[in-house]
Order: structure tokens, then C-alpha cells, then sequence
């Protein structure tokens, strides 16, 4: 094992087996030693020193107890920071030249990568990834600003990344899948633990920033259908709300009169129409007068009050509560909102028995 004092003083290791001798060990700044026995490594001053980032182990470079191929590098690194500045343990920076990388076939450009190789692993309690993210500050958090285990910044002047944060599917030589882009799950018993909100687009304004703005829909989901909001209700047409990018499908929610809208139309040129919220109302006739005398046809027709129903409202259907016996649920099977506000109801003469429960439901 080779460890190497990375600090700016002189470092003293002793009682280490690995040390020749067992005299100790005087690394000066940037000095490096090959330890020739491997106990050394679970020795407790070693541990401390690599913990308090004054050492570092680089690499064993000698075959393993079980004759394994030498250890990769690694770097243990531990710090207490009360400083005022920006800090980061590890930084690194890269900056692309304009003809960096390749047209011919994919590069990977980066200034940090994790991968995580394997097969058929059967361990069954470790947390596997190519890079971990930890958020460990507990108690109260004082900052305004993003505070999160991963955080996914796009800095200032970008216009053309695909995402703060993008999953992908990469390969061509075999199939190829994962259970989902984003997955979320939970390692914690404690009762009360959990995520308040599975997705939030809330970015409230902070320190002078104004809130967060969506511009285009809060969600997109496959083949163009789209989630989208606002405050009044979607314009039509090839200049209106969403075009060329809602498809059919696409459900905008007019969060001022509290009315969800449903894109009928095309990509190119919704047409919003709608579907509930405020406009939708279940309106219930408890005491049927039963059918007229007017007969027509094989069925009868009645005209009759149901309390609350205005002459603006579209009727969108009119059922039985409970099915009259002989009849079923296809027993109704006419209506027309008078302009009075009065109901007219076609039913089948045999099945339409005073006191039937009707309900009636309305748009308005």
C-alpha cells in the first residue's frame, strides 16, 4: 500500500507494521511510502491520519492476500470546514476547446465520471451506484439557496442542455432497461418518514429571484401529451395555449376558476374544452313525478324540475340511482334541458315508475 502525505507539513507515522525496521515513518509534503505489509492498513494512527485528510492511500501495488491483482487508487479524505468562502474537498474544472471529442463516434467529456462495473452479484445489502450523493446535515437549515444530496446546476448564459439532470439508456450490443428514468424508494422504518411531495415545481422567489417559471408545461409525458397551468382559461388555435408543443390529450388546469380543460384538437392546433373543476355539477331529482300521458312512440316523455338545474346548463347525462325494476340502467335514454330550466326526460313507458331516483349530470 502507498500512502502519501498530502498535507503542507511533515507527517510522522509509527508502529506500522509495514515500516522497516518499526522506527516510524517521516513523510515530508508531498512524500510518498510503500508500505510492504497489508496489516498496516488497519492500523488506527493510519485510519485517523487518512480521515483528517493528512494522508492519503494512492494504491497497494503488491498483489493482495489472496493473490488478486493490485487495488485501483484511493483517496480517503475527512475535513471540518468554519471558513466563510466557497469549498469543495474535491474540485475539478475542465474546460472544452471548440473541437474537443469527436464527430466520428461518442466521447465521454467530463470532469468527474463514476462506473460501476460487475456481474451477477449476490450480495443482497449493498447500496450499488456509480456515484452516491449523501446529505447528512441534520437539524435546522438556514440557507435560501438549493440544499439537496445531488444538486444539477445550469450555470448562467446555457440555453441548449437537454436537462439539469438527464437519464439515458446507452449501448447497442445487448437489451438493455432499467424499472424507470427516476425511481424513488425509502430506507427508513421511523414512522413519519417519507417524501412530502413525489414531484414539486414549486420554486418560490428567494434573495431577490423571481419564482420559478415553467415555460412551456409543468409535465410532459410520451407521445406529446402534456400537463399544463395557468391562471385563465386556454386559447385556441395555431397562436393559442400550448400550440406545437400539447397533443391530443393534453390537460390544462385553469387554477383561477378551478376548471381542468382536455386538447381535442392537434399538436399543431389544440382546441381546449371543458372537463370539470367548477363547471361540473351532479344534480339529484329525489322525487320523480313518473311519466305523462304524452306517448310518444314506444316510449313516454315527462317534463318535470330538478332543483338547481338552470336553463345555461348542458346536460351530460341522466341516470337512475337505482335501475327500475324491468328496465336497467338503459331505462333513460333521452333528455332535453328546457328553457325554462325544466327537464325533459324520455324513458321506457314500461320501466318509468312514480318515485324513481334520477340524477342528473350538468355542465355550466
Amino acid at each position: 500500500m502507498k500512502i502519501k502525505n498530502v498535507s503542507s507539513g511533515v507527517v510522522m507515522v509509527s508502529d506500522l507494521p509495514g515500516i522497516q525496521g518499526g522506527q516510524g515513518l517521516t513523510l515530508q509534503a508531498g512524500a510518498e511510502h510503500l508500505l510492504h505489509d497489508e496489516e498496516a492498513e488497519k492500523s488506527g494512527q493510519l485510519a485517523s491520519l487518512m480521515q483528517a485528510g493528512v494522508i492519503s492511500k494512492l494504491s497497494d501495488e503488491e498483489p493482495n492476500d489472496a493473490g488478486a491483482a493490485a487495488d485501483k487508487d484511493l483517496t480517503a479524505l475527512a475535513e471540518t470546514y468554519a471558513g466563510s468562502s466557497s469549498h469543495q474537498m474535491v474540485a475539478a474544472d475542465l474546460t472544452l476547446g471548440a473541437a474537443a471529442g469527436s464527430s466520428a463516434e461518442p466521447k465521454y467529456l467530463a470532469p468527474i465520471m463514476g462506473n460501476l462495473f460487475g456481474a451477477a452479484l449476490t450480495a443482497t445489502k449493498n447500496y450499488l451506484a456509480g456515484i452516491i450523493g449523501a446529505y447528512s446535515a441534520t437539524g435546522t437549515r438556514a440557507t435560501t439557496y438549493p440544499a439537496g444530496a445531488v444538486l444539477g446546476q445550469i450555470t448562467d448564459g446555457v440555453t441548449e442542455a437537454d436537462g439539469a439532470v438527464v437519464a439515458y439508456i446507452d449501448g447497442d450490443s445487448a437489451l438493455t432497461k432499467a424499472n424507470a428514468a427516476f425511481k424513488a424508494m425509502s430506507n427508513n422504518s421511523t414512522p413519519g418518514s417519507g417524501f412530502d411531495f413525489g414531484l414539486d415545481l414549486l420554486g418560490a422567489a428567494h434573495d431577490g429571484y423571481p419564482a420559478l417559471a415553467i415555460l412551456k408545461a409543468d409535465l410532459r409525458l410520451s407521445s406529446d401529451v402534456c400537463h399544463l397551468s395557468g391562471a385563465g382559461a386556454p386559447v385556441n388555435g395555431v397562436s393559442g395555449t400550448g400550440a406545437g408543443f400539447a397533443g391530443p390529450g393534453s390537460q390544462y388546469t385553469d387554477r383561477s376558476a378551478a376548471t381542468i380543460y382536455l386538447n381535442s384538437g392537434t399538436k399543431a392546433s389544440p382546441t381546449w374544452a371543458s372537463v370539470g373543476g367548477a363547471s361540473f355539477q351532479i344534480l339529484a331529482l329525489d322525487s320523480n313525478p313518473g311519466p305523462s300521458s304524452v306517448i310518444v312512440g314506444d316510449y313516454d316523455q315527462t317534463t318535470f324540475s330538478v332543483a338547481g338545474l338552470l336553463a345555461t346548463d348542458t346536460i351530460l347525462s341522466v341516470t337512475p340511482k337505482v335501475p327500475p325494476a324491468g328496465g336497467g340502467a338503459g331505462a333513460i335514454f333521452g333528455f332535453l334541458n328546457q328553457a325554462d330550466g325544466s327537464l325533459s326526460v324520455q324513458w321506457n313507458n314500461a320501466v318509468a315508475t312514480p318515485g324513481t331516483v334520477i340524477r342528473v349530470a350538468v355542465k355550466r
